[in-house]
């Protein structure tokens, strides 16, 4: 289709219409092309087809629309996008716009509609813009034409069961499970397309289709809807915190990995492999290529089956945040030769927070700065690092970042010690909380107790150093030194700190660096 437009006419379109979407369909496995094509196509007309809803619904390269004007508004979109990427590489075609952007997924895509008066305008439009960038249109037109005059269908083409058979085939070969019979979809209608109705009927023989209506599709935002403005809700009471306007999503990484959109969670919608992706590149701020992004979060996969579920699921992630803030226009993901990278601009992540305070901290002209710019920090890391996942590449990261947060409470309850004792134990308890084996920290707690005079409370601690060093399975006692402290400050009433415990205190584990990571 070089003029980006083929119009199918007459009786035989319908079963021409399923070859060519099962062609375009199965292309990526024939030619093992990076991108496999994307289908937009509308309800209803999915329904005239025959095509099955069941099985469409898991193709991950498949968008079902509840009507021609929303898969119009999608296709806009998406032409408009590579539009300015064209012009940002200067590309003049599909194939040099992917060699200007290698790691960016940009599948060809056909739209398949019906021929109508109102929307002949923008189908025209839109396929003379986007034949150059990658997208097609397939239009069918049930008035007649040289296959409606007693001609024989052409050779390319398939009838329901047959399209049903290799859809599922495509199913299986992307690893997307179907159900054995397709189920009917739901029972919302969308607004009646005349020129859907006036379709042929299926040929002589063919069962017709049951027409149980189709199936609810999410309303998509007008493509001239303004982006929508807003701060970030960042939660309240937390020492140090600045209340200030920032981008709406918000990617938290200590604990569990969790988008927040104006403050709030992103519940539903965004898949693991998309949260597991941003939380990567969260932590690689420079820049991921798509191959290591394939190697480090699915290892184990063919390589190139691999890099296509990357693509897919960057691709995910940026239509569910435009999805969930109603803007079109949002860019959460940016590309270049250098690979993927999130957009500060439009995403805010705790953990470059975190090193933005601790940065200051380092940079503070006096006690009350720092103690101001570990508190905050500190208001940050109050989880363990990416929570309770199992990301294969994640290992070195958490270690780091725990490692860090332990440092800088032990530093922040070393300036709070002798002023705020109390505040300093909290903070103590809050680095105990991420490693409960660190001796150093219970040698602190165990401190602060005895110059307060809680000779009970020194024993407390030590007992919980040895409960914890059991319950993780070290089989080990505690330190002769921690056991030297013990006696120390137990001997006497109102002991005094021990030398040892005096001066600066580190956590004596060594830093772990990633190599990407930025130093503060």
């Amino acid at each position: 289709m070089r003029t980006g437009r083929l119009d199918l006419h007459g009786p035989g379109a319908p079963a021409a219409a399923r070859a060519l979407l099962v062609h375009v369909l199965a292309a990526h496995h024939s030619d093992h092309t990076a991108w496999p094509s994307r289908l937009i196509i509308p309800s209803g007309l999915a329904d005239r087809l025959d095509l099955p809803h069941a099985v469409l619904d898991v193709l991950p390269q498949v968008t079902i629309t509840a009507t021609t004007q929303n898969a119009l508004d999608l296709a806009d979109r998406e032409a408009l996008r590579r539009a300015r990427l064209a012009e940002d590489t200067t590309a003049a075609s599909l194939e040099e716009l992917r060699a200007g952007l290698p790691d960016e997924m940009i599948p060809t895509v056909l739209l398949v509609a019906t021929v109508a008066s109102a929307d002949d305008g923008r189908l025209g439009a839109l396929a003379h813009a986007g034949a150059r960038v990658g997208l097609y249109l397939l239009t069918l037109d049930p008035t007649g034409g040289p296959a409606g005059d007693g001609q024989p269908a052409p050779p390319w083409h398939l009838t329901p069961a047959q399209t049903r058979d290799l859809l599922r085939l495509l199913a299986d070969a992307a690893d997307q499970p179907t159900p054995t019979t397709d189920s009917p979809p739901p029972t919302e209608t969308a607004a009646p397309n005349p020129m859907v109705e006036a379709l042929p009927a299926p040929p002589t023989g063919t069962p017709p289709p049951p027409d149980p209506g189709p199936p609810p599709v999410p309303a998509e935002p007008p493509a001239d809807d303004p982006p929508t403005t807003s701060t970030v809700d960042e939660p309240a009471g937390q020492p140090g915190h600045l209340d200030r306007p920032g981008p709406r999503v918000r990617l938290m990484l200590f604990g569990r990995p969790a988008v927040h959109l104006d403050g709030t969670p992103l519940v539903g919608g965004l898949r693991t492999l998309s949260l597991e992706i941003a939380a990567h590149l969260a932590v690689h701020p420079s820049g991921v290529t798509g191959d290591r992004l394939a190697a480090d979060l699915l290892p184990d996969q063919d390589p190139t089956r691999a890099r296509n579920q990357a693509y897919r699921a960057v691709a995910a992630l940026r239509d569910t945040l435009r999805t969930a803030t109603g803007d079109p226009t949002l860019t959460p993901i940016l590309n270049s030769k250098a690979g993927y990278r999130l957009n500060p601009a439009v995403v805010d992540v705790d953990v470059w927070e975190f090193d933005a305070a601790l940065h200051a901290a380092g940079h503070a002209p006096d006690d009350p700065a720092r103690v101001l710019a570990l508190t905050r920090a500190v208001a940050l890391a109050t989880a363990t690092p990416l929570g309770d996942t199992a990301y294969d590449w994640s290992a070195p990261i958490v270690a780091d970042l725990e490692h860090r947060a332990v440092d800088t409470l032990a530093d922040l309850a070393d300036l709070l010690a002798d002023d705020h004792p109390d505040r300093a134990l909290a903070y103590l308890e809050q680095a105990l909380a991420l490693t409960p084996t660190v001796e150093d920290l219970y040698r602190h707690v165990m401190s602060l107790h005895a110059a307060r005079g809680r000779v009970d409370a020194v024993r407390r601690t030590y007992q919980r150093l040895r409960d914890a060093l059991d319950a993780h399975g070290l089989d080990v006692d505690p330190t002769p030194e921690t056991q030297a402290l013990l006696a120390h400050l137990t001997r006497t009433p109102r002991p005094t700190p021990a030398p040892a415990t005096t001066g600066p205190r580190r956590i004596v584990r060594p830093a772990i660096r990633h190599p990407d990571r930025p130093s503060t």
